[in-house]
Protein backbone atom coordinates (compact mmCIF):
# COMPACT_ATOMS: atom_id res chain seq x y z
CA UNK A 1 0.00 0.00 0.00
CA UNK A 2 1.27 3.47 -0.86
CA UNK A 3 1.66 5.87 2.04
CA UNK A 4 -0.08 9.22 1.55
CA UNK A 5 2.35 12.12 1.18
CA UNK A 6 1.80 15.37 3.03
CA UNK A 7 1.86 18.50 0.83
CA UNK A 8 4.86 19.80 2.80
CA UNK A 9 6.76 16.58 2.18
CA UNK A 10 5.96 16.72 -1.53
CA UNK A 11 7.18 20.32 -1.65
CA UNK A 12 10.42 19.39 0.10
CA UNK A 13 10.95 16.52 -2.33
CA UNK A 14 10.32 18.85 -5.29
CA UNK A 15 12.85 21.38 -3.96
CA UNK A 16 15.35 18.60 -3.29
CA UNK A 17 14.97 17.40 -6.87
CA UNK A 18 15.56 20.93 -8.17
CA UNK A 19 18.63 21.32 -5.97
CA UNK A 20 20.00 18.01 -7.19
CA UNK A 21 19.48 19.13 -10.80
CA UNK A 22 21.21 22.45 -10.05
CA UNK A 23 24.16 20.60 -8.53
CA UNK A 24 24.51 18.48 -11.67
CA UNK A 25 24.41 21.62 -13.82
CA UNK A 26 26.97 23.34 -11.58
CA UNK A 27 29.28 20.33 -11.85
CA UNK A 28 29.03 20.56 -15.65
CA UNK A 29 29.92 24.27 -15.50
CA UNK A 30 32.92 23.55 -13.27
CA UNK A 31 34.07 20.84 -15.67
CA UNK A 32 33.76 23.26 -18.61
CA UNK A 33 35.75 25.90 -16.73
CA UNK A 34 38.49 23.39 -15.93
CA UNK A 35 38.65 22.37 -19.59
CA UNK A 36 38.75 26.02 -20.68
CA UNK A 37 41.55 26.67 -18.20
CA UNK A 38 43.55 23.81 -19.71
CA UNK A 39 43.06 25.29 -23.19
CA UNK A 40 44.17 28.73 -22.01
CA UNK A 41 47.26 27.23 -20.38
CA UNK A 42 48.10 25.38 -23.60
CA UNK A 43 47.76 28.56 -25.64
CA UNK A 44 49.93 30.48 -23.18
CA UNK A 45 52.61 27.78 -23.37
CA UNK A 46 52.50 27.94 -27.17
CA UNK A 47 53.09 31.68 -27.28
CA UNK A 48 55.73 31.94 -24.55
Amino acid sequence: MVRPVAPEEAAVEAVAAEVAEAVVEAEAVVEAVVEAEAVVEAVVVLFL
